[in-house]
């Protein structure tokens, strides 16, 4: 088996101290950019984020981490709006983050072009207040949220 840092270290450690580890489940998003982007789509976008508030009790859900593409054309406006209403079904229900990805620079993947639609819609005035969210860093690309399994 091939280690990587300490990750074996971390999984034989927990897999010792089985009266502390607790299952639990982090939700995973990845690639919403073409559900964003077609308005007849978006559905898919709203019933991921819908199944993820209706089942938070059955699977242990304690997080939900977007991984990037949240639009497929990060200068469109209207996709960041049915981006956002898909996302704010967890607001006040679910800790979450949404990663900046390729797709959400106004220029696909020409990180020298604006970010600023992403800040709009899930920059660091998102998530303050909220008692899951450490901070963010001066550019508004980069957060750390809290959780608990």
């Amino acid at each position: 088996m091939k280690c990587r840092g300490g990750l074996a270290a971390m999984v034989l450690a927990l897999a010792a101290v089985p009266s502390v580890a607790q299952r639990f489940t982090v939700v995973v998003l990845p690639d919403t950019q073409y559900y964003a982007q077609h308005a007849e789509w978006t559905y898919h976008f709203e019933a991921q984020t819908q199944w993820t508030v209706d089942h938070l009790d059955e699977w242990d859900i304690v997080f939900l981490s977007h991984v990037g593409d949240i639009v497929q054309n990060g200068s469109q406006t209207a996709e960041w709006q049915r981006a956002a209403a898909a996302i704010d079904r967890l607001d006040g229900v679910l800790p979450y983050a949404a990663v900046i990805g390729n797709h959400d620079w106004a220029s696909t993947g020409n990180k020298d072009t604006s970010t600023a639609n992403y800040l709009a819609n899930f920059g660091p005035h998102r998530y303050a207040g909220r008692p899951w969210y450490a901070g963010g860093d001066p550019s508004g690309l980069n957060h750390a949220q809290l959780f608990y399994g």
